[in-house]
């Protein structure tokens, strides 16, 4: 990049920051719940201060107009392959950033990414006060400062290309080095990881690993949002949401899907949908017919299973909800409910996982409101 484009780059985004143009932030609605603030973010951006392709103000411009609450910048530490055009220290891109993150009431905190070659691989350190501390050839001494600095780390993509789990990553765990680990990075799901976050309690991430403009990287027509970590805080702030994800409260949301903890799993989806049915007509000796009003209030689609028949009810053996929608579904029951008036009928929510290819097991309250 020369730099006359990045002068011209510069002042386009200036230009873009002070348009008058009407702009519109999309909002993606996930409900709240036990007194938990559900947030949505992102904790693992690049921008042209790493191997990214963009302003640091374009990244906050793209999160508030895509619905989140908060971004972190992670760019590397020891890949920066503009530092001959775009000379500064490791800080800069939040520094740049934060003002408007502070006008457009995003939340933006400093992180940087450590990148060292498998079996340890990358790992991101955020809530940093100095990145440029952490720029040191010795791997554990540059996590160690990293968590001096209170910061809450968590390992980026365990993939293939960087190893699984191995003595390195034991030895990291054990000395209480990182916090997390990253289930879903970009668009990859890591079974494994989830395991590992079950097995030795550590917290949930997903993250965009964003490098282009965030349009390029995703379709966001298709699935309507990045890869983004749900973070369940006591309140909306940068303590908040550090407090939360070092105490596990965490979720992913990724590709039309719900990963995590079931207790956070659950809340989100009573949260969302509501079911009542109403009486239409008799078609046969003791057997009714009526129709099931299931209603999202969320912007999650939820695709359900159920056993089909439950205790003379009989319901669609498949169901999809999708967002902000009502669907009527039709049913059967028999005489033998007359008087009930709610029914726990059992389902499964494929797109909500507990666990490696474990759907979260729930039931659909239903109201009959049978005459």
């Amino acid at each position: 990049m020369n730099r006359n484009f990045l002068f011209f780059l510069t002042i386009s985004f200036v230009i873009l920051i002070n348009i008058k143009a009407q702009v519109y932030r999309k909002e993606f609605y996930i409900p709240d719940f036990n007194g938990y603030k559900t947030l949505k973010c992102d904790f693992h951006i690049h921008t042209i201060f790493s191997d990214g392709y963009v302003w640091p103000t374009v990244r906050v411009q793209e999160a508030w107009m895509e619905g989140l609450d908060a971004i972190a910048f992670t760019d590397h530490i020891e890949y920066r392959p503009f530092k001959k055009d775009v000379i500064s220290d490791h800080n800069r891109a939040f520094e740049i950033a934060q003002e408007l993150g502070q006008r457009s009431n995003l939340i933006v905190i400093r992180g940087t990414e450590i990148t060292r070659r498998k079996p340890m691989g990358h790992l991101n350190a955020i809530f940093t006060t100095d990145n440029n501390a952490m720029d040191l050839k010795d791997s554990i001494q540059a996590l160690s400062v990293a968590n001096q600095q209170k910061a809450f780390v968590f390992w980026n993509h365990p993939s293939n290309e960087y190893g699984k789990w191995s003595a390195i990553q034991d030895n990291l765990f054990q000395k209480g080095l990182f916090q997390g680990i990253e289930v879903v990075n970009s668009n990859t799901y890591y079974p494994d990881a989830q395991q590992w976050c079950i097995d030795k309690n550590l917290t949930m991430m997903g993250t965009s690993d964003v490098h282009n403009l965030i349009t390029f990287d995703y379709d966001l027509s298709r699935n309507g949002h990045r890869t983004i970590t749900l973070v369940f805080t006591k309140d909306r702030s940068q303590e908040g949401i550090k407090e939360a994800l070092i105490s596990r409260r965490t979720a992913i949301c990724w590709n039309n899907k719900i990963i995590g903890r079931e207790e956070f799993l659950r809340p989100i989806f009573r949260n969302s949908i509501s079911v009542a049915g109403i009486k239409l007509m008799k078609n046969g000796k003791g057997i009714y017919s009526g129709i099931l009003f299931i209603k999202n209030i969320s912007g999650l689609s939820f695709d359900l299973k159920t056993s089909g028949t439950y205790g003379g009810l009989s319901l669609p053996e498949k169901i999809y909800v999708p967002p902000v929608s009502t669907v009527a579904v039709s049913f059967d029951y028999q005489n033998t409910f007359k008087g009930v008036s709610k029914i726990e009928f059992p389902a499964e929510v494929l797109n909500f996982l507990a666990g490696p290819g474990k759907a979260m097991h729930e039931s659909l309250l239903i109201n009959l409101n049978i005459e």
